[in-house]
């Protein structure tokens, strides 16, 4: 049992304080007291009385503390989008952007885009293509520094080219990587553009195509895995569709 004096200390310690977690592109957990922005370029955070950044590029996630009742609604419709109820999701998410007490909140400004980005993929889920433009288009007019701005284009352009828009898909496509001079977005957008445009690519096919997505592959191997392994599924899909298997 716990002597009189180690219970006294115990009752006495000050609960711990909720934290905020950036998860990191190599695994690491980044626990802060708060993230404070969240742009394309970076997201700030405050840790231990200090402030700190990291740039976006490092970043695989960003996890929020929810235990504020007035996010009771968000973390519901979370829940429910990790059970693949994409439609009652994103209908949750709609109701949470329409709740003034955190959309107009400072402390709770963050919520707007991640509610809006995450609508955008509850509607891709259920294959309404249209519908996940307009959102995303909704996204980058409310927040153009959005964190999600690459991610969104990227879905815009997915979405477009499944919708049969390729000419749409493209332009998006080179959208995204203008931005890396223009707007300072990471490299990895930039190959994630070169892998689209070279997809949509009609001048290309057959072993030239398979070719071509090969030397992509290999280009990325090292720096981009995730962009690799993309255009190695894409060597697939040209080999299937020029019967070459």
């Amino acid at each position: 049992m716990l002597s009189l004096l180690a219970t006294t200390i115990l009752l006495s310690m000050p609960a711990a304080l909720p934290t905020d977690e950036i998860i990191l592109t190599n695994g690491k957990v980044l626990e802060v007291d708060k993230i404070k922005t969240e742009t394309y370029a970076e997201v700030t955070y405050k840790k231990n009385g200090r402030e700190g950044s990291k740039a976006s590029d490092e970043i695989a996630e960003l996890i929020h503390d929810l235990s504020a009742s007035v996010l009771d609604d968000y973390a519901s419709a979370l829940e429910t989008m990790e059970l693949g109820e994409f439609s009652a999701a994103a209908r949750r998410l709609t109701g949470v952007l329409e709740d003034k007490r955190v959309v107009d909140s400072s402390r709770y400004a963050w919520v707007k885009q991640h509610a809006m980005f995450k609508k955008a993929q509850c509607i891709s889920a259920l294959a309404d293509y249209k519908g996940t433009v307009s959102a995303i288009d909704e996204l980058l007019l409310a927040v153009p520094g959005s964190y999600y701005y690459a991610p969104a284009l990227m879905l815009k352009a997915e979405s477009l080219k499944a919708s049969g828009d390729n000419s749409g898909a493209e332009k998006i496509f080179k959208q995204l990587g203008d931005g890396v001079e223009s707007k300072g977005l990471p490299a990895r957008w930039g190959r994630e553009s070169e892998l689209g445009l070279l997809i949509l690519d009609r001048a290309l096919s057959g072993d030239a195509k398979q070719r071509a997505l090969t030397g992509l592959a290999e280009k990325n191997a090292r720096e981009y895995p995730t962009v690799a392994a993309r255009a190695r599924v894409e060597v697939g899909n040209a080999m299937i569709a020029a019967k070459n298997y």
